[in-house]
């Protein structure tokens, strides 16, 4: 019997308070969202939220690979490492690699044709490709981030995540066709 391979693609930014997720695969962006934490008093009601959610998801897209975003240090905290536990058993439990990326390594990589340097700039690369992400820019350009602007940022890093693990997945295959083609 023929096994049928996934194509689906997870990015995840843990967070505390709110968790980005995209789902992507070649044909583009499938789904996306924050998951708020906020209402939750405890970190384990927040840990089982998180990962009832992400088991929905992932038995509704099964991933062919999972993407999380790289935590700086000071992002480091316990509840994230909890969290980016459970993403590691959920990946071996689905039997799909697992990679992590940071923040500096998604901007290289989607900004070839354009450097990008911050979070506003990645929204606004993102949202050119995949136009449904316009609603969540800001409403301006004010130079001070507000509350809703914030609130999405994991929201376009995991969109993020997942379109550059597309790209350099697409450029690996072309590296190896062109290196099989040059022997």
């Amino acid at each position: 019997m023929e096994q049928k391979t996934s194509s689906h693609i997870l990015g995840i930014v843990p967070g505390r308070r709110v968790v980005g997720f995209a789902v992507m695969n070649d044909s583009g962006l499938q789904l996306f969202g924050v998951k708020s934490l906020r209402r939750r008093k405890t970190d384990s009601d927040k840990l089982l939220v998180v990962n009832r959610f992400f088991c929905r998801l992932a038995t509704s897209f099964p991933p062919r690979a999972i993407v999380t975003l790289k935590l700086s240090p000071p992002k480091a905290t316990e509840f994230n490492g909890q969290l980016l536990t459970f993403i590691r058993g959920l990946a071996t439990s689905r039997s799909c690699p697992l990679y992590s990326l940071s923040l500096k390594q998604v901007k290289t990589v989607l900004g070839t044709e354009k450097p990008i340097k911050n979070h506003r700039q990645l929204a606004q690369t993102l949202s050119s490709t995949y136009h449904e992400l316009a609603h969540y820019l800001p409403k301006t350009d004010s130079p001070v981030i507000a509350d809703r602007e914030k609130y999405y940022q994991p929201l376009f890093a995991a969109v993020g995540l997942a379109v550059s693990y597309l790209k350099l997945a697409q450029n690996a295959s072309k590296t190896n066709q062109d290196n099989q083609q040059a022997a």
